[in-house]
Order: structure tokens, then sequence, then C-alpha cells
């Protein structure tokens, strides 16, 4: 497996983002960045040492805030994947470097290949993502909670599949 990717960073600055791996997923690490648990948020910094990055998602796998937001980081290796899977939020995606696919069973002529300044909005469609490129891919998220999606009176579930 290639090595993590190193990235420059200003003189003086401090890396204070806990890297987390995803059990099960290889090749894949997270730097959660900020989650509120409310939009919008009340989050007026009135409380001391408060810290955004100390929230837990409270859905898919502590990825989605119920009602609120996520930022956050996402580094996958060459060759991994992430499986399919659905949330009810709208995700916009930055890449900021490497070659990503986002694929959708739903709309496969939807499957986008994108590459570092690249923009996606997602939303709540059934989708994974795959890493075709020979080095780490390094994406920002931000994640919204939205409402559930009703297709021919059916609730779509969300979550893995």
């Amino acid at each position: 497996m290639a090595a993590e990717p190193s990235h420059t960073k200003p003189e003086g600055f401090k890396n204070s983002v806990q890297r987390i791996n995803v059990p099960g997923l290889p090749g894949i690490s997270n730097a959660f960045l900020w989650k509120t648990s409310e939009t919008p948020s009340k989050d007026g910094n009135t409380k001391p040492n408060f810290d955004g990055t100390e929230r837990i998602g409270d859905r898919i796998n502590g990825f989605v805030c119920s009602g609120g937001t996520n930022f956050f980081i996402q580094d996958l290796a060459p060759g991994a994947e992430i499986p399919m899977h659905r949330s009810n939020t709208i995700d916009y995606i930055i890449v900021i470097s490497g070659t990503i696919v986002s694929t959708s069973p739903e709309k496969p002529e939807e499957d986008f290949r994108l590459t570092a300044g690249d923009v996606l909005v997602r939303k709540a469609n059934s989708h994974g993502w795959k890493n075709i490129g020979p080095e780490w891919v390094r994406w920002a998220c931000i994640i919204v909670d939205a409402k559930p999606v009703v297709l021919n009176g059916q609730t779509l579930v969300e979550g893995f599949m």
C-alpha cells in the first residue's frame, strides 16, 4: 500500500485534528473538523473550551448528526473503496488531491470521475467511492442532514448496502 500523503503546512501550523481509521474499511482515514447538532446552529462559542470535533454523529457510523452538520476531511488509499451506502443528507464534496470515482447504482450514467478542484453535490442517493489512481485521494466533505426520501410512497432506508 502506498505511503500516506504528506501535505505541506505553513510554518507554525499545529495539527490538532485527530485522524481516525474506519474499522472494517482498510485504506480510509478521516479527520472530523467540526459538527453541529442542529441547523441553524446555536454554537455561539459561549462554553469555555468547547470543541465541535467532540460531538458524535448518531447515524451512519457517526458521520451524520441528526438535524445538524458534519465537516470532515477523508483520505482514501490507492485501490481502496467505500461501499455503496445511502444517507438522508446533502453532501458537498470538494476534491483536494488525487482521482476518485463516485458511483450510483440507481443512475450509473451519473458515475463521476473527480480530480483535484472538482466539486460534487450528492443528494440522499445511494453511492460509493473508489480511488482509481496511483496516489492517495483527499477530499473535504460537508454533510447536512435532510428529510428522508420518499419514493412511490416508500421511505428509503439509509445505511450501507
